[in-house]
């Protein structure tokens, strides 16, 4: 029952039932690209909009890119393939234009966009570069995922870059903060500084 999340211990208080119901957490543990591509193997889109987008100044400032881009834009909720299609998250992702004939693969393409953009163009992910914060939802977000508004939840940015740094993917999604657990595996090695070549050196802040 601990495991499952249907009771708490806590010393000199006893156990206590917290939930008749098992918790379900969509659990995010990955140490490289290949883990970050198996972490959305089961889940595609329910309900997807897609359209173009030509970047003005406050989208680019907003997707940190260059002002003038073509985008093709896919919204709309990832669903657990298992489960009974489980609501995972809400999903905004743009796709490089040169990849907008994946425009009526994407809404119905089970697992991460980026590995359909692998399968169908031999595009290579270089580096993937992510931004996680704990906000409170908002209200028509909330209302597709079947949460309250308001309610906790994890948002996070992704960076989908070629091997020339350039990126050719951006993903922004929305996590309920009941359904999801991020975990993050640290190993000790050398000084990434000393081996790093110069030029090439980057620093890394938790």
């Amino acid at each position: 029952p601990l495991g499952l999340g249907l009771v708490t211990r806590h010393q000199g208080i006893g156990t206590r039932v917290v939930t008749d119901a098992p918790v379900r957490h969509y659990v995010h543990s990955f140490a490289s690209v290949d883990d970050l591509r198996q972490f959305a193997h089961n889940v595609r889109f329910s309900r997807c909009q897609v359209s173009d987008v030509i970047t003005d100044a406050t989208t680019a400032a907003r997707l940190r890119c260059k002002p003038g881009l073509r985008f093709l834009r896919a919204t709309g909720v990832r669903v657990r393939t298992d489960g009974g299609g489980e609501p995972v998250c809400w999903l905004d992702v743009h796709v490089v234009g040169r990849f907008a004939a994946l425009r009526d693969e994407i809404p119905t393409a089970v697992g991460a966009i980026a590995s359909l953009i692998e399968r169908r163009y031999g595009e290579q992910i270089g580096e993937i570069r992510q931004d996680m914060a704990a906000v409170s939802l908002p209200r028509d977000i909330a209302g597709a995922l079947g949460v309250a508004a308001r309610s906790p939840a994890f948002e996070i940015w992704r960076w989908y870059l070629d091997p020339s740094g350039e990126p050719f993917e951006i993903a922004h999604s929305f996590y309920p903060g009941d359904r999801f657990k991020y975990s993050l595996r640290l190993h000790r090695g050398v000084d990434a500084r000393e081996s790093m070549p110069q030029g090439r050196r980057r620093d890394v802040s938790i």
